[in-house]
């Protein structure tokens, strides 16, 4: 099993994950409200991508797994209490961590976490941030149980959800 970044020739490879993420896990409680071509876009994948910013975990040739890591929060970030001031870009902030649902159950996610930390303690990170939708407990699960420890609720905006209650993570490296 190999965490990396992508390869420009899997793009359509890892759109296809969350394409069946979204398609098979709609309709769980958990679900966080992503849609097909709005969120992950197209455009955000690729400029991602092209960034360097887009990792897979890839096994046998085959994608199980996605995440885009960068220094870009929403705007609302800057609002949040943190436990700790830390500049900008000494911040990682995971977007998107989707395990394939034909995956799924298997620890992936936890596999994508502790590769995401390791890559944060090579690439000289302070601390990785994140939020989650409040009703993503599956997540939050396995944010808590990989150390992350929870902020605050805040209501943030994003173009595919609207306004609505997210709740904070960080972890200090």
């Amino acid at each position: 099993m190999e965490f990396r970044v992508a390869k420009k020739q899997e793009f359509d490879s890892v759109r296809d994950l969350y394409w069946t993420l979204i398609d098979e896990t709609s309709h769980l409680p958990s679900f966080p409200h992503w849609k097909k071509g709005e969120h992950p876009s197209d455009e955000w994948l690729m400029d991602s991508l092209i960034k360097s910013q887009l990792f897979v975990l890839e096994e046998n040739e085959k994608i199980l797994a996605s995440v885009i890591l960068n220094n870009e929060a929403n705007e609302s970030y800057q609002r949040v209490n943190w436990s700790r001031e830390v500049p900008d870009e000494k911040v990682l902030i995971i977007h998107v961590l989707a395990v394939s649902p034909k995956h799924s159950g298997k620890g992936l996610g936890k596999k994508m976490m502790t590769y995401i930390l390791d890559y944060a303690k090579e690439t000289k990170m302070q601390a990785i941030r994140l939020d989650v939708i409040s009703n993503n407990s599956a997540a939050e699960h396995l944010y808590q149980k990989m150390g992350f420890k929870f902020v605050q609720t805040q209501r943030l905006y994003y173009e595919v959800t609207g306004e609505k209650d997210f709740n904070l993570y960080e972890y200090y490296l």
